[in-house]
């Protein structure tokens, strides 16, 4: 019989799952498994050490997240984003656990003008993209149980991230230059974590029906460019008392043709909430508020 509470959480070292294993620790029996102990090339061993544990709840935060690398990283990228996902759901789907994973805006062209819902045509322009929309199919065909959430330009105060790069940056700078003409949603890792964990209690009370499962696009509200971004974090970083060099006034645009990317990115690949945010009954704020949140954590150490 599964334990109704045991959790398993993979990939605990990343962005996200920091986050989700720092929120949910202390109220849920957690179980991590990290590299090297967890190998989705050896699928069989993998395999094993799941069904030992047992768990109720399986949440994949461990992904490939390179865009430009996974270019020249295909079959990486692929095994970690399309083939360990289908692997964990084909696990949850036999011993009827719920399988939590993440996804990305990135499965989208960056074409439409509008915010993209969750039923839209997905069209990813990159191998990062492509491997992560493979993940989803993957876990949909495998019909196990399933919460998939799509997020957008992740950030928050673990790890390597957009806000962490241009806060080193400050304090060695005195300009930088960013793109300007590719718009998203900056979501924490924050926001993320605490939207998991409503989904599993909500789960683990049982307040959970078939219709419920399936994708779900998880942002912050409000749209922005990398430029504008990045000049926000300058200024909240200014007014949090961060030793930096740059003035915000010193944070240049440029076009992404004058940035030596190597993968193609979506140029608008802002995301619709409103499936999320009507079916928790939950209000989301302003990429603005949770980025003040997440400055103040950094300073004050608190994370």
């Amino acid at each position: 019989m599964l334990d109704k509470r045991k959790i398993l959480l993979i990939g605990s070292s990343g962005q996200i799952g920091s986050s989700v294993e720092s929120l949910i620790k202390g109220s849920h029996e957690l179980v991590i498994l990290n590299r090297p102990t967890f190998d989705f090339t050896r699928k069989e061993e993998l395999k094993n050490l799941i069904l030992k544990i047992n768990p109720c709840i399986i949440v994949n935060a461990a992904a490939y997240t390179s865009v430009d690398l996974a270019e020249q990283e295909t079959h990486l990228a692929l095994t970690c984003n399309q083939e360990a996902p289908k692997l964990l759901a084909q696990i949850s789907s036999s011993i009827n656990a719920l399988l939590i994973h993440f996804s990305t805006d990135y499965v989208f062209d960056g074409n439409k003008t509008d915010a993209y819902f969750e039923e839209d045509l997905c069209n990813p322009i990159n191998m990062y993209g492509y491997s992560k929309r493979l993940g989803e199919v993957e876990i949909i065909n495998s019909g196990c149980k399933h919460f998939i959430f799509r997020t957008s330009w992740v950030y928050g105060p673990f790890r390597k991230n957009f806000l962490k790069t241009i806060l080193n940056l400050a304090v060695v700078k005195k300009s930088i230059s960013v793109v300007d003409d590719q718009t998203g949603l900056p979501t924490s890792t924050n926001l993320v974590s605490m939207i998991v964990e409503k989904f599993i209690n909500l789960y683990i009370g049982e307040d959970i029906a078939d219709k419920d499962y399936g994708i779900y696009h998880l942002a912050a509200l409000g749209k922005i460019n990398w430029h504008g971004f990045a000049c926000s974090i300058i200024k909240g970083a200014s007014k949090e008392g961060f030793e930096i060099n740059i003035e915000e006034n010193n944070v240049l645009p440029i076009s992404s043709s004058e940035y030596p990317f190597v993968a193609k990115r979506p140029m608008h690949s802002v995301l619709n909430v409103s499936k999320l945010t009507n079916f928790l009954g939950v209000e989301i704020f302003d990429w603005e508020i949770y980025l003040t949140k997440v400055l103040q954590q950094i300073r004050t150490g608190s994370i």
